[in-house]
Formats: C-alpha cells, structure tokens, sequence
C-alpha cells in the first residue's frame, strides 16, 4: 500500500520497525536486510536523522549478533550523521561506543 501511494517514509518506517522486531526475536540477520532498506530509502528523500537512528539500531543487531567490528563502524556512522545535525541523541550513540570499545575514542 505504501509503495502504491508512493510514501517512501512510511515505507522506510515500515522497514524499520521489522528490522527491530526481527532483532528482538533474534533473527539478526533478516533484521540488518530490514534496516538496510529502510536506509536505503532514507537516503534517498534525504531523512538524515532517521538514517542516523536505523544505523544506530543496525548497529545493535549487529553487535547483539557478535559483530563488535560491525556495530563499531556502524555506530560510528550514525556519530557522524548526528554530530553533523547537532542532535542531542549523539551522546546516546556515544556511549554505545565507548561500552564496546572502551580503548577506541568514540
């Protein structure tokens, strides 16, 4: 139906909300296939805070599927999009990186 009306926000919200419940069954791989869509449309009408937040999300499956590598990069990601949009949730996404990489600055 969203495809039909041609709302691709509420289509990417619908991919990211399946990728959340995926990861919470622990389907973590069919979870990062959801976020990956709902980014790609995200990019694509410039929704960069929504962008930054499924990264932030993609980057929790990953890390709850053992993909430490993975979540970093991801998360680091979402870092840049956030600081860059001067929202308060950076410090969300700052403390999520120094839980998995104490060493590594975030």
């Amino acid at each position: 139906m969203l495809r039909r009306t041609d709302d691709r926000h509420g289509e990417a919200n619908t991919w990211d909300s399946l990728g959340l419940i995926h990861d919470r069954l622990g389907h973590h791989r069919r979870a990062a296939r959801c976020y990956g869509r709902a980014l790609t449309l995200y990019q694509r009408i410039g929704d960069r805070y929504d962008e930054a937040d499924t990264l932030t999300r993609l980057g929790d499956c990953r890390h709850s599927a053992g993909d430490r590598a993975g979540a970093l990069r991801t998360w680091r990601r979402a870092l840049v999009i956030l600081d860059g949009l001067g929202h308060s949730d950076v410090d969300r996404v700052r403390e999520r990186l120094a839980r998995a990489a104490p060493d590594e600055p975030g």
